[in-house]
């Protein structure tokens, strides 16, 4: 009787984390949204504000704001951008950002649940600790903590969503139902984003080698700007990852008792 009561107690505890985990993506994906919706509306007032002020009419606007306005918008158009354009690449790479920081907190939950799978299935992965995680934390569980997230954090990290999906399969044995072609889309997505943050979203020659390798065929050539699009891009991301999300966390949540078996049967 205990025996199954522990087990329920687990599944019920698993099933919570990894719906807690789902909401806390659409949650942030909904705040990143509403960020770049009232900064939006924020540019619009500004602007209304700016041209009644050049006409001479009453305005709150000061010269100082006035000066701080032309001088970023000078910066602006030396970068071949808008005030909008930065928004859109704000919220396209806080999306992507939400998304990896979900695979990694599932994976988080399912290693910190599963201990046995980090020995028994995670043969390239070392787990490292810190003199700290063993010696100046009041419980041992912190340093436990510590040592998941980091485990998680690299498997999201050092991998494309190709090689993640692998390890979904290859370390707890649970499929995840993305086709090629959703996860050709991802893949693209995250080199969109590095492109973004690191080039100013001009597409260079590893850009297109890299989707090249997964004979995925590119929209854009090199030396095109990512930015011209990114208004488009953002829209389709905003609610692709949201669906692919979706179809990840079913998938974890109907293998949580073949998790538990699986678990239950490694011998270490």
């Amino acid at each position: 009787m205990n025996t199954v009561k522990v087990q329920n107690t687990l599944f019920k505890s698993v099933k919570s984390d990894l719906n807690s985990c789902t909401n806390k993506y659409y949650k942030n994906g909904l705040i990143s949204l509403k960020y770049c919706i009232l900064s939006l509306y924020m540019c619009k007032v500004f602007e209304d504000n700016y041209l009644k002020k050049v006409a001479g009419l009453n305005t709150n606007l000061t010269d100082g704001d006035i000066n701080k306005f032309k001088k970023r918008e000078k910066e602006l158009i030396k970068m071949g951008k808008s005030f909008t354009d930065i928004l859109y690449e704000k919220n396209y790479v806080d999306m992507y950002q939400h998304f990896e920081e979900f695979m990694l907190n599932t994976f988080y939950i399912l290693y910190k649940h599963f201990p046995k799978f980090i020995v028994n299935r995670t043969k390239d992965y070392k787990i490292y600790l810190d003199y700290a995680d063993l010696f100046e934390v009041k419980d041992v569980t912190i340093g436990q903590d510590r040592c998941i997230y980091r485990l998680a954090n690299n498997i999201v990290q050092r991998n494309n969503i190709f090689d993640i999906k692998k390890k979904y399969s290859n370390v707890f044995s649970i499929n995840i139902n993305l086709t090629y072609k959703q996860l050709s889309e991802i893949y693209t997505i995250s080199n969109n984003r590095n492109m973004i943050v690191h080039n100013n979203g001009k597409i260079n020659n590893i850009y297109l080698s890299n989707l090249k390798k997964y004979n995925i065929t590119s929209k854009y050539s090199e030396n095109d700007i990512i930015t011209k699009n990114i208004e488009d891009e953002r829209e389709f991301s905003f609610y692709f990852l949201k669906k692919c999300v979706k179809i990840i966390s079913n998938d974890l949540l109907s293998n949580i008792k073949q998790l538990m078996k699986n678990h239950e049967s490694i011998t270490l």
